[in-house]
């Protein structure tokens, strides 16, 4: 692992629980933690994962969302969380949603409403979109805002106004919004 420790957190809740339900999920370096509200690990995965940046979760479909910037097969993968925790997570299935792109996915948010993931990737200045299953091949996705005097890292979504949210660490760090 390198010695800048890149940590990246997705909470969930949800109105149904698991007999081994986890409530955060935890990205570092090449596996993915899922915690409970106690702290307590209750599953990993590290199945295809090399160096994971973003999270997102589709809670419907118990699909996880996340980059990898060390892959050459793309930049977003997908894989189904197991129900049962306790199961052998290293035999789940990562397929490729986002193809390779010339700038790396640095935040990853799913719109569960529309279906939508979002992405913003830094340096290229740009926040994309895809529409998740609209087709079983790896997309290059749609752009949705370009912002030449910023740098979009992280991102979020406010489902009940509609916004997407985003920091920027360009010359005067901000978070900005955009509705939906």
């Amino acid at each position: 692992m390198k010695a800048g420790l890149i940590l990246n957190v997705l909470f969930f809740s949800s109105g149904f629980l698991y007999a081994n339900a986890w409530d955060i999920a935890v990205a570092v370096g090449d596996q993915v933690e899922f915690l409970n509200a106690t702290g307590g690990v209750v599953g990993e995965l590290s199945e295809g994962m090399s160096e994971v940046r973003a999270l997102a979760y589709n809670a419907d479909l118990r699909t996880l969302y996340f980059s990898d910037e060390e892959r050459s097969d793309g930049s977003i993968f997908q894989l189904t969380v197991p129900k049962n925790m306790s199961a052998n997570l290293q035999n789940v299935t990562v397929s490729t949603v986002v193809s390779k792109q010339v700038h790396s996915v640095k935040g990853v948010a799913y719109d569960d409403r529309t279906g939508i993931l979002y992405w913003s990737n830094g340096p290229g200045h740009s926040i994309l979109w895809i529409q998740i299953g609209s087709t079983d091949e790896p997309q290059a996705g749609q752009l949705l805002l370009r912002v030449e005097d910023q740098i979009p890292m992280g991102i979020a979504i406010d489902n009940c106004k509609r916004y997407l949210y985003w920091t920027n660490c360009g010359k005067t760090a901000s978070i900005e919004r955009s509705l939906l």
